[in-house]
């Protein structure tokens, strides 16, 4: 190939990656940033009364269902066309939802959701089909946290005293206009190289068992950290110490912080041997709140919670692909995480009291428990990636 063919490849290479990256923001900004939306919802008049838990339940089962199912529902065609419709849909969505009555909001939420969901499975597409998806999820969670925490701020700081809180919910989707001002930087077709499967291939491949092993592993990692994350601020509430009214700033920083590691270290250090660890630190975190901190044990804590939430995903990932050399298990990834996330805090509120923390926290802690028990079956189950074993197939 000529050095200027190789070099405009690189090129297209290097702005379809950058273009996914954006996808994976704006398909992710209203997941990460949640608790604007609901403070926007909470602080307008209009939506005051909505029933929060309905539409987040409605938001996240339509994104899961449809990373699921689009595989098999996904036009093979015009890549373009499909992705600016997602992201005109959330615009429009997030417009509607200033304006609409309480009545209608599920239903924008459901749209919203589903343009989400669609927006992240072709960003995991993309990733599904590069050398090294591990590294690249770290990389765009990077991006994602540091954007999220910088909208998080500016959204309660700025935005809702300059035009009010209901400017919020479009202020959530700026990436999504971006994204859209930038389709020109879009490929037509979801293809790295010759060598690797498109968007469409994905539905034709049979899902492998040691893969969907893992697949469970994420999925009671994800209800873990959601449980967690829902009973965290009451026990906070009930501490005292000069860092405890900033374990919230803590924990996001810790989040950006393992991410950016990530990008570093998921390469270079051994799948499962990190992954057992990082688990089990967090069940001893779990045993540790349930057995009672004071303030700054629980600050620290939460920080350390924060940067493995965000550190070892990277590494399902990698593990995933290293057990599945087609890489299509990985589409299903963000599926797991926040089918579980949704489905966890509901089915423990359920059967605990919200003022239970101790309660709640015990389904958090029986989640965090099972889920190396299955990343465990997964690698016994695939030759590829034997217990104990550094993965192979991923350069180091």
């Amino acid at each position: 190939m000529p050095p200027e063919s190789i070099r405009s490849s690189s090129v297209r290479s290097k702005t379809a990656t950058a273009f996914f990256g954006l996808l994976y923001i704006a398909g992710n900004m209203s997941n990460a940033i949640y608790p604007l939306f609901v403070s926007a919802l909470s602080n307008t008049p209009q939506t005051a009364s909505a029933n929060i838990g309905q539409l987040a339940a409605a938001e996240f089962l339509a994104f899961g269902l449809v990373i699921l199912f689009a595989g098999k529902f996904f036009p093979k065609q015009n890549l373009r066309l499909s992705v600016s419709l997602c992201l005109a849909v959330q615009l429009l969505t997030a417009l509607a939802t200033t304006f609409v009555p309480v009545s209608t909001l599920i239903a924008c939420r459901l749209l919203f959701g589903a343009a989400s969901g669609l927006l992240s499975w072709l960003s995991y597409g993309y990733m599904a089909q590069t050398m090294r998806p591990g590294r690249l999820a770290a990389i765009y969670t990077a991006f994602l946290m540091s954007v999220a925490s910088l909208w998080s701020y500016l959204g309660s700081g700025v935005v809702a005293e300059l035009y009010g809180y209901s400017s919020i919910f479009v202020f959530i989707t700026i990436m999504s206009g971006v994204a859209l001002a930038l389709m020109y930087a879009c490929p037509k077709t979801l293809t790295v190289s010759q060598d690797n499967t498109g968007a469409g291939a994905v539905a034709a491949k049979k899902l492998s068992f040691a893969p969907l092993i893992a697949l469970l592993s994420i999925g009671f990692f994800s209800a873990y950290t959601s449980i967690f994350w829902v009973y965290s601020d009451p026990i906070a509430q009930h501490l005292t110490g000069p860092f405890v009214k900033y374990w919230l700033t803590i924990s996001l920083v810790c989040q950006i912080v393992g991410a950016l590691c990530a990008t570093v270290l998921v390469e270079r250090l051994p799948v499962v041997l990190t992954l057992t660890v990082g688990l089990g630190l967090l069940v001893v975190q779990i045993i540790t709140m349930m057995t009672g901190v004071n303030g700054t044990v629980f600050v620290i804590w939460s920080g350390i919670y924060g940067f493995l939430g965000y550190f070892l995903i990277p590494f399902y990932i990698r593990g995933i692909a290293a057990m599945d050399r087609t890489s299509v298990m990985i589409t299903y990834v963000p599926a797991a995480q926040l089918l579980s996330a949704s489905l966890g805090p509901m089915l423990v509120s359920m059967l605990v009291a919200e003022t239970d923390w101790k309660g709640g926290l015990s389904f958090a802690l029986a989640a965090i428990l099972i889920a190396p028990l299955f990343f465990w079956a997964a690698t016994l189950v695939s030759r590829k990636s034997p217990l104990w074993k550094q993965v192979s197939d991923a350069p180091a």
